[in-house]
C-alpha cells in the first residue's frame, strides 16, 4: 500500500472494516497499519465522540468475539491488540497476555510476537529479555518479519548478549525481503551511520525510500533528516519540510519534533517560534522526550514567550524519566547554577553521572570541571582527566582544550593509571598529551603490570600490541612514538616473559587433547575442559576464534 493510498482511508470506517475482516481471515499483511492508525491521535479523538466510528469499532469487538468461540486465533490476537491499545476496551494487559497466551499453542506467530514485545518492554508484567528472545525465535521459525526486527534490534543493541551487528543486518535483510517497511528503515540506518559496514549512503537512501512508498513515517522522518543534513546530497529544506509533514500527518512524533526545530531555528524559511511550540507539544502528548526537552529549553530561555524556569523544569523532569540524557544535562546544570531553586551540587552531580552513563559528552566535561575545581568534593584531578577523556573521544572541543591546561607530575599519573588501565588494556584512545606523561612516568610500571596480567599470555592482546602502532600501551611503550612497540627492549621483555609462561603450559594443554587418550584430563567433558584452559590461557575464546589458540596441539 502507497502512502497516497493509506491517507485516503485513514479516515474511512470502511478501511477499519476492511483489513479486520483480513485479519480475520488470517492475512496480517495490513495489521501494522491497522495498529498505526489506531495510535494516531486523531483517531483516538474522533473515537471519543464519532458514533459511527464508535459503532465500528464495537462490530470488531463483536465479530472477534464470535470468532474467538470458533477457535480462530487471529482473532484472539486482533482481541489482544485491541486491549492492549485501549480500543474498544478499557486497557488491560493482563487479559492482553491471556489472549496472546491462547494464540500461541496455536501456532500464531503473531501472537508469539505480541506477547515478546510485552516481555522486551515490561508490559503486564517485569522485563525478561530471555523469554522475549525465546518467543521471537519462535516466531521468526514462522516466518515472521516483525519478530525477525525484534530480534534484530536486541541484536544491534546488545540486549542480553553483546552487540552482534552481522546478525541484526542478517534479520534485518530476511525481513526486508519479505517486504517489511521496518526493516528497510533499520536497515538504511545502518547504512547511514556506518554501523556494521561503512557509511553508504545511496543505500540508506534506497532503502529509505522504498519504505516511504509503503506508509512509513519513521523512514519519512528519516530521509527528512538527511535531506536537512545534507547527507548523501545538498542541504534540501523544502523536501525535508514535506517529508516531515507526510509523517506529521502519520502521527510520527519525531517528524513533530524536527519541524518544529526547523521553525525555531529557521531553517527553510523564518524563525516561527508558535509553531515550532505547537508541534513540540503535540510531540509531548506522544511521549516524546526529546520534545519535553526542547520545549523545556525554550522555557528556560524565554524563547516565544516569558521565561518559565518552574515550567522548564516540570519538562526537564518528565523527560529524565524516559531516559533523556540531554535534559539530565541541562537539569543537572539547573541545579548546580541555582537556577528555579537553591544552588543543589549533590543533585547536580547524581544527574550528570546517570547522563555520562548514557554517553553524554556534555555532562563529562561538566562534571570533570568540577572534579578539577572541586565542587561538591575535593579536587581531583585523575577523575577530571579520565572524564575529559571519555569526552574527547567523542570530539568534545572543549574537554581537548581542558587537558592541554593540566600539568602532569609523577604522583598524577600514577594515579592516573591506576584508573584507567582497563581502558588502557582495551585500547581506549587517549590525546597524545596524556599518553606522553604515562610514558613518561609510568612505563616501568606499565610493563610490570603487564607481566602480572592474565592478558600477557593471549597471542591475540599480544599481536594487537605488536602489529597496532596507534594501540594506547604500544604508544606509551614506545616512548611515545608512532612506530612499531615491539621494536623497545621493554616490549620484548614482555614478549620473552609471556612465552616462557606458555611454553611452560604446553603439558597441561597436552594433557587435553585428542592425542593423549590415555589421560585422565582428556576423558573430562569438553565444557569443562574449556573452563580449565580459560585460567591457563585468558582471552581462550578469543584466541581460538582467530586461530592463536595454541594450534600446533590441534586441541579440538
Amino acid at each position: 500500500m502507497t502512502y497516497i493510498e493509506s491517507s485516503k482511508l485513514i479516515n474511512e470506517d470502511r478501511f477499519i472494516h476492511e483489513v479486520v475482516q483480513e485479519i480475520l481471515a488470517g492475512n496480517t499483511r495490513r495489521l501494522p497499519l491497522l495498529i498505526d492508525t489506531f495510535k494516531l491521535p486523531v483517531f483516538k479523538k474522533r473515537l471519543e465522540t464519532d458514533r459511527a466510528l464508535q459503532q465500528v469499532i464495537a462490530k470488531v469487538c463483536a465479530d472477534c468475539e464470535q470468532q474467538i468461540k470458533d477457535g480462530n486465533s487471529f482473532a484472539l490476537v486482533l482481541q489482544a491488540r485491541l486491549y492492549y491499545f485501549g480500543i474498544g476496551y478499557p486497557l488491560d494487559y493482563q487479559k492482553t497476555i491471556y489472549l496472546y497466551e491462547r494464540a500461541i499453542p496455536l501456532g500464531n506467530s503473531e501472537a508469539m510476537f505480541g506477547r515478546a514485545v510485552m516481555h522486551y518492554l515490561g508490559r503486564g508484567g517485569p522485563v525478561n529479555l530471555p523469554e522475549a528472545i525465546r518467543l521471537y525465535e519462535q516466531a521468526i521459525q514462522l516466518g515472521n518479519s516483525y519478530a525477525m526486527i525484534g530480534r534484530a534490534l536486541m541484536h544491534e543493541q546488545g540486549q542480553s548478549g553483546p552487540v552482534n551487528l552481522p546478525e541484526a543486518i542478517r534479520l534485518y535483510e530476511q525481513a526486508i525481503q519479505l517486504g517489511n517497511s521496518y526493516a528497510m528503515n533499520n536497515r538504511a540506518t545502518l547504512y547511514r551511520f556506518g554501523q556494521g559496514g561503512p557509511v553508504n549512503y545511496p543505500e540508506a537512501i534506497r532503502l529509505y525510500e522504498q519504505a516511504i512508498q509503503s506508509g512509513n513515517s519513521n523512514a519519512m522522518n528519516n530521509r527528512a533528516l538527511m535531506h536537512q543534513n545534507g547527507q548523501g546530497g545538498p542541504v534540501n529544506y523544502p523536501e525535508a519540510i514535506r517529508l516531515y509533514e507526510q509523517a506529521i500527518q502519520l502521527g510520527n512524533s519525531y517528524a513533530m519534533n524536527n519541524r518544529a526545530l526547523m521553525h525555531e531555528r529557521g531553517q527553510g524559511g523564518p524563525v516561527n517560534y508558535p509553531e515550532a511550540i505547537r508541534l513540540y507539544e503535540q510531540a509531548i502528548q506522544l511521549g516524546n522526550s526529546y520534545a519535553m526537552n526542547n520545549r523545556a529549553l525554550m522555557h528556560e530561555r524565554g524563547q516565544g514567550g516569558p521565561v518559565n524556569l518552574p515550567e522548564a523544569i516540570r519538562l526537564y523532569e518528565q523527560a529524565i524519566q524516559l531516559g533523556h540524557s540531554d535534559a539530565m544535562f541541562y537539569r543537572a546544570v539547573m541545579h548546580q547554577q541555582g537556577q528555579g531553586g537553591p544552588v543543589n551540587l549533590p543533585e547536580a552531580i547524581r544527574l550528570y553521572e546517570q547522563a555520562i552513563q548514557l554517553g553524554d559528552s556534555d555532562a563529562m566535561t561538566n562534571r570533570a570541571l568540577m572534579h578539577e575545581q572541586g565542587q561538591g568534593g575535593p579536587v581531583n584531578y585523575p577523575e577530571a582527566i579520565r572524564l575529559y577523556e571519555c569526552a574527547a573521544r567523542q570530539g568534545d572541543a572543549y574537554a581537548i582544550h581542558r587537558l592541554t591546561l593540566i600539568t602532569f607530575n609523577e604522583n598524577l599519573a600514577q594515579q592516573l593509571l591506576e584508573i584507567i588501565w582497563r581502558d588502557l588494556l582495551t585500547g581506549q584512545s587517549f590525546t597524545t598529551r596524556t599518553l606522553s606523561a604515562l610514558s613518561q612516568y609510568c612505563k616501568s610500571e606499565i610493563i610490570n603490570r603487564l607481566k602480572e596480567e592474565p592478558l600477557s599470555t593471549s597471542l591475540t592482546f599480544l599481536k594487537q600490541l605488536k602489529t597496532n602502532p596507534n594501540h594506547p600501551l604500544a604508544f606509551i611503550l614506545n616512548d611515545g612514538q608512532l612506530a612499531q612497540a615491539h621494536q623497545t627492549d621493554e616490549f620484548k621483555s614482555l614478549m620473552t616473559q609471556a612465552k616462557t609462561i606458555l611454553d611452560t603450559r604446553i603439558t597441561f594443554f597436552n594433557q587435553g587433547t585428542k592425542q593423549e587418550t590415555n589421560s585422565d584430563f582428556n576423558r573430562l567433558p569438553l565444557e569443562l575442559k574449556m573452563t580449565l584452559f580459560s585460567f591457563v590461557q585468558p582471552n581462550l575464546d578469543s584466541d581460538k576464534q582467530v586461530n592463536f589458540f595454541l594450534p600446533q596441539l590441534n586441541l579440538f
